[in-house]
């Protein structure tokens, strides 16, 4: 885990909305290369990824298994260096 969804829940990609911009980070290119040295994915894609995980991280602090079991099926899926590995965000 690189943050608990207490510490996401204060991020979005571009910051604004009284939140900081989570693409000033190393840790967002830290992770945007080790995406694109292990995967075929592009950089939007990647992108897109980590956007999903920030705007849902929120829900996800507190009362996480109500509000999540209803937006599994939205749930952005990154792949991983084998195919058919899945991850949640």
């Amino acid at each position: 885990m690189l943050m608990t969804n207490e510490v996401m829940a204060k991020f979005n990609m571009k910051g604004g909305k009284g939140k900081l911009a989570f693409t000033k980070l190393r840790l967002f290119t830290v992770v945007r290369e080790s995406v694109r040295r292990t995967t075929a994915e592009t950089e939007a894609s990647i992108a897109a990824a980590v956007a999903f995980c920030l705007k849902y991280a929120p829900d996800r602090v507190g009362e996480v298994e109500e509000k999540l079991f209803l937006k599994l099926n939205f749930f952005f899926f990154i792949r991983g260096p084998e195919f058919g590995q899945f991850e949640f965000c």
